[in-house]
């Protein structure tokens, strides 16, 4: 899913993402056995460390919102970071 935002090099979910984490809890909503993979990225630009744990800190933030603010279980979420491997954005 499109529109989850970071501020660059930042694990920290933007308020501007809010009407697509309020999508998630929609689909979820909509299937109680539905489990999801949270994917994180970054940009393909730095060191690929750096990346790769950025993008796993941002899949898990974007858990932590959705347990905190959306009432999803966490059980249903399974955060992953794949970094610049399959980039967001970037050269």
């Amino acid at each position: 899913m499109h529109g989850i935002y970071f501020d660059t090099g930042k694990a920290v979910v933007k308020a501007e993402s809010g009407p697509a984490l309020v999508e998630i809890e929609r689909l979820l909503g909509k299937d109680p056995d539905m489990k999801i993979f949270v994917v994180g990225h970054t940009d393909s630009v730095g060191d690929f460390g750096y990346n790769l744990d950025l993008s796993r800190r941002r899949a898990a933030a974007v858990v932590e919102v959705l347990v905190s603010q959306h009432s999803v279980n966490r059980s249903r979420l399974e955060p992953h970071g794949v970094g610049p491997l399959v980039p967001a954005s970037g050269s």
